[in-house]
């Protein structure tokens, strides 16, 4: 398993039942709260044990707790949601509250809620500069190219589950710095059934895995 800091972003992409979501819960489970579920649709697999809501002006004071918009595509919404959670932590680094001064992200749908267009600022803020902050997380999305680019160029981890399309792969190489002739290869050797490509930005290592999926 890659090395991962609290603080890292982890860009998750590739075709649909293939674990995505299963992975991104197991990190989910294990990073220290506070945190939060952003899910456009509320899916089953992103159910937490805190409070669900969906009016962004009222972010629950729980260790963890997810967001389902009224509308999926209200990106309005989004960037309220991210602007409550700035507040919430800046607050936090003022009063000097260890316990607060974190947040660890799991964006499902990352192409709604953060789009190649129109990108609600404080949500594109929080990945951009998040690290220097100690705030970490996920973003997951089928296709790479519908997500804002710099989700990918910020992440300190890319998992991709397939590729099948020369443009999602030519995106993906372009703004993870993954180099275009070791990720082809790579994925021309991909089993199915959880298998997966774990590239470790950093370390500029390409990791073949495959996930038990339970």
């Amino acid at each position: 398993m890659p090395t991962l800091e609290h603080r890292d972003r982890i860009f998750v992409t590739g075709e649909t039942g293939e674990g995505k979501s299963l992975l991104v819960r197991t990190l989910f489970s294990a990073a220290r709260p506070p945190k939060v579920v952003v899910d456009p649709v509320g899916s089953a697999m992103t159910r937490v044990a805190g409070p669900t809501f969906r009016d962004p002006t009222r972010l629950p004071d729980a260790a963890e707790c997810r967001f389902v918009p009224r509308d999926p595509t209200d990106l309005d919404a989004y960037e309220e949601l991210h602007r409550r959670l700035w507040v919430r932590l800046r607050a936090a680094v003022a009063k000097g509250d260890p316990q607060r001064w974190s947040l660890w992200e799991w964006v499902d749908e990352a192409g709604l809620v953060l789009p190649v267009s129109k990108t609600p600022e404080s949500a594109r803020t929080m990945v951009i500069t998040g690290r220097k902050w100690n705030i970490g997380g996920a973003w997951l999305h089928t296709r790479p190219r519908e997500v804002s680019k710099a989700v990918l160029a910020n992440a300190q981890h890319t998992v991709i589950f397939g590729l099948a399309l020369a443009e999602d792969r030519d995106y993906v190489s372009d703004q993870c710095a993954i180099p275009r002739a070791e990720l082809d290869r790579a994925l021309s050797e991909l089993g199915g059934g959880g298998a997966c490509l774990w590239w470790e930005r950093r370390a500029r290592v390409l990791h073949p895995m495959t996930l038990e999926i339970t």
